[in-house]
């Protein structure tokens, strides 16, 4: 009965996803090697906008759309397209976002490149400001979004939540995060992944003259208070957008 009621709780979970999802306004774009990603529709139509790619955590993959596109257009400012990259396909449980510095002999592609690429792709169907590329990223999509500052000096501006952070696995171009924006979102409650690591990761950025800012929250790892983060997710993004 047991089995019975779980197995019926996953159907039910899984139908929720995919008819949450399939209401959603968004373009699904594939690209070489099997690579996909979501344009959510943009809030109002503008002749260009700021870029935001989301790296979900958990599997990193399409289940989010319904979380990232309720961050995008409830929290996220109206000047911004969205884009939601799912893992890759040669990705795995044990590494959902493989890197350049992955040891997996099956990574086709490192994520610094596919994002490197999703970017080009959504610059030809809309209009994208000059320097104004940001990441959002949340538990394991926060060290894809290390790597990717680390590999890009494109990139301005990183809200990095409940994740980790070890200087061993950056680059040597560590200093291509001078002047890059990161807002560290982290709880003192997460047994997840430990919140000691924020003071690391602000430390070792600002060593390299990036700004940090760590804000922090109540509940431990998860987005424990649902809609509740989205005012903090606000002011994070009106700090990294913020001019000089």
């Amino acid at each position: 009965m047991k089995s019975l009621l779980l197995i019926f709780l996953a159907v039910t979970l899984e139908t929720t996803v995919a008819q949450e999802t399939r209401s959603l306004d968004f373009d699904e774009v594939t690209i070489k090697d099997g690579v996909r990603f979501r344009i959510f529709t943009p809030k109002e139509k503008r002749e260009q906008y700021k870029l935001l790619v989301f790296l979900p955590g958990g599997t990193g993959s399409d289940d989010f759309t319904p979380w990232c596109h309720a961050i995008y257009k409830q929290a996220i400012p109206e000047d911004f397209i969205g884009v939601q990259m799912i893992s890759p396909p040669w990705a795995n449980q044990n590494n959902v976002w493989p890197s350049s510095y992955s040891e997996d002999r099956g990574i086709k592609v490192s994520i610094e490149k596919v994002f490197e690429e999703v970017v080009k792709e959504t610059a030809k169907r809309l209009k994208l400001e000059d320097d104004a590329i940001y990441t959002f990223s949340w538990s394991s999509g926060g060290p894809a979004a290390y790597l990717i500052a680390a590999s890009n000096r494109d990139v301005k501006g990183h809200f990095v939540a409940m994740s980790v952070f070890r200087e061993i696995w950056l680059p040597k171009q560590l200093r291509n995060v001078k002047d890059q924006r990161f807002f560290i979102y982290h709880s003192p409650d997460d047994t997840i992944c430990d919140f000691r690591l924020t003071d690391v990761a602000k430390k070792t950025l600002e060593e390299e003259k990036a700004d940090v800012r760590i804000q922090t929250y109540d509940g431990g790892h998860g987005w424990t208070q649902g809609h509740g983060h989205f005012t903090d997710i606000r002011k994070g993004f009106e700090w990294l957008t913020a001019k000089e």
